[in-house]
């Protein structure tokens, strides 16, 4: 077995290494062992912990996707994994309950470009993922699911929050069951979602199902996308510009999405608040074609 006053001489030897069990009480220890490039490995099992993670480029990840919940504690006050290394990525991890003092906890909280989420869980946390003002670079989320994630009190935390990155892409993921915030928040220069789900679900009562207030590049393509009977806000399910189109755009696409209402009123599909002219091709809203062309 490998102690953990073994763990740095390790790392500088291998580009990977297992974690155990009992090394995973003591996360932060082997977070802050880990050297550019590496692979960290954690056990299956349920554990309260958590890390910030400062080196570039490395990889943490559990082999089998759901076997490895990170449950309820949160780092620096901030999330279940604070991120401050570039080019991070994420697998097989399950991030759960994560709250804080004011209310902004996250499953991973972003601080640094390049985070990349695949086949991961954030069941009931504040955020699932939250990133920082102004780091740049492109946040990729893949193949995950948000259940029961957000709250409002007095501020807003939602499924994703992300700031202003360069891009953000989201593809086959899902959201279900959001509280009072939003599934999707960007404030990205380019927002990208496809081939995903967003569906407030029995229990969810999300405001928007995708917001994008500042603007910017939209591409909304191939999602199914339901507004509950729940819902608090039975205005709009895409806000784009709702703060001011400060973000410049290039087209605002929405194409092949297929939109349900359940509530017993109507509700925008799609409000767009920019100069920019959104382009609807080849959707569906309650099963009826959606008029292509500009709106």
């Amino acid at each position: 077995m490998i102690s953990l006053l073994m763990l740095a001489t390790v790392f500088a030897t291998t580009p990977a290494i297992r974690l155990t069990v009992n090394q995973m009480s003591q996360l932060q220890i082997a977070a802050d062992s880990v050297p550019d490039g590496s692979t960290v490995v954690l056990p299956p099992g349920d554990y309260a912990t958590c890390a910030s993670w400062h080196a570039k480029n490395i990889t943490i990840k559990a082999d089998v996707a759901g076997l490895t919940r990170l449950q309820g504690v949160s780092c620096e006050g901030k999330g279940i994994f604070v991120i401050k290394g570039e080019n991070t990525t994420i697998e097989n991890l399950v991030f759960e309950n994560a709250a804080v003092p004011d209310q902004n906890g996250a499953g991973i909280r972003v601080e640094a470009p390049g985070l990349v989420v695949r086949h991961s869980t954030f069941n009931n946390n504040e955020n699932g993922i939250l990133s920082n003002v102004g780091i740049g670079g492109t946040l990729t989320i893949d193949n995950s699911r948000f259940d029961g994630n957000g709250k409002c009190n007095p501020g807003c935390a939602h499924g994703i929050y992300i700031s202003n990155i360069d891009k953000l892409v989201v593809t086959r993921s899902q959201f279900f069951n959001t509280h009072q915030g939003h599934h999707i928040k960007s404030r990205a220069l380019q927002t990208v979602v496809a081939s995903s789900v967003m569906d407030d679900g029995a229990t969810g009562n999300s405001s928007y199902l995708i917001d994008v207030p500042n603007g910017g590049t939209v591409r909304l393509w191939n999602n199914t996308i339901i507004k509950g009977v729940n819902s608090e806000n039975h205005s709009t399910m895409v806000t784009i510009g709702e703060e001011g189109a400060s973000n410049p755009s290039r087209y605002i696409l929405i194409d092949n999405n297929r939109f349900t209402n359940q509530l017993s009123i109507p509700t925008l599909v799609v409000r767009n608040s920019t100069t920019t002219p959104t382009t609807f091709k080849n959707d569906t809203v309650n099963g009826l074609i959606l008029g292509n062309g500009l709106n």
